[in-house]
């Protein structure tokens, strides 16, 4: 008989940058010289727990267990700010001296509930991967909807020499909403395969495990837990063949 599976994988997604880079333009010492500085910060904390639940095919009780799909209830929480600030030291025709900063920045919390999938590979030396994913995609549609966060531009001048006549105006500033860079943490780790070892010989019934790993496209930490229980002992090797 099949045995039925339930248990819980945690995906935890950290991304955390802090970078300045200055450059250069003009003739040092004249008025056309500029001195930009870029300056960006992302500290961005995504998790999702999966609770999953299924069964193995029918033919597990005779072949062993080989490969194993569970589904169930996904939730996903997170925090972030994204911030980058250009400032730029320059001067004008009128011989403003002054600094113009353009930013942009994201920061906010959310939370939010979909749908989580999981395969699992089972090999006959008791080693097995497995990959996740979790969304809040419709499943016909395939719609997704991003959370909705904060989001500030502005371009700001500040005067540092000549009279306000000869140079720019306050600047100005604008209010929107954009998702976070990561929501879903699934969604960099779906990419990836995790995977651990039981002893086939003394399989018993839980896998669990935890592992940590890098990501690019964005750079980031993901941190990958498992528990999950099945019905009996874990058989990936062939014990009973059907009569020929």
């Amino acid at each position: 008989m099949a045995g039925g599976w339930s248990g819980t994988i945690t995906v935890h997604a950290v991304m955390s940058s802090d970078t300045t880079q200055t450059s250069e333009s003009g003739d040092p010492g004249s008025v056309y010289h500029t001195t930009t500085t870029d300056h960006g910060i992302i500290q961005l904390d995504a998790s999702d727990v999966l609770t999953v639940s299924g069964a193995d095919d029918e033919e597990s009780a005779i072949y062993g267990i080989g490969s194993v799909d569970l589904t169930g209830p996904a939730s996903n929480n997170g925090t972030t700010l994204e911030r980058t600030v250009i400032t730029s030291d320059e001067y004008n025709a009128l011989g403003c001296h002054y600094t113009d900063e353009v930013g942009t920045e994201v920061a906010g919390s959310w939370s939010q509930s979909g749908h989580a999938q999981v395969s699992i590979r089972f090999s006959e030396d008791g080693s097995y991967e497995f990959t996740v994913s979790a969304s809040n995609a419709d499943p016909v549609t395939g719609e997704y909807t991003n959370p909705s966060l904060p989001k500030r531009l502005w371009e700001t001048y500040t005067i540092l020499a000549g009279a306000a006549k000869d140079c720019p105006g306050p600047g100005i500033e604008q209010h929107d909403t954009e998702g976070p860079i990561i929501d879903w943490a699934s969604s960099v780790a779906n990419s990836s395969t995790m995977g651990g070892q039981i002893d086939p010989a003394n399989p018993g019934s839980v896998v669990e495990g935890s592992t940590t790993f890098e990501v690019t496209l964005p750079d980031a930490t993901v941190t990958v837990s498992w528990h999950l229980v099945h019905d009996g002992p874990i058989v990936v090797t062939p014990t009973d063949f059907p009569a020929e």
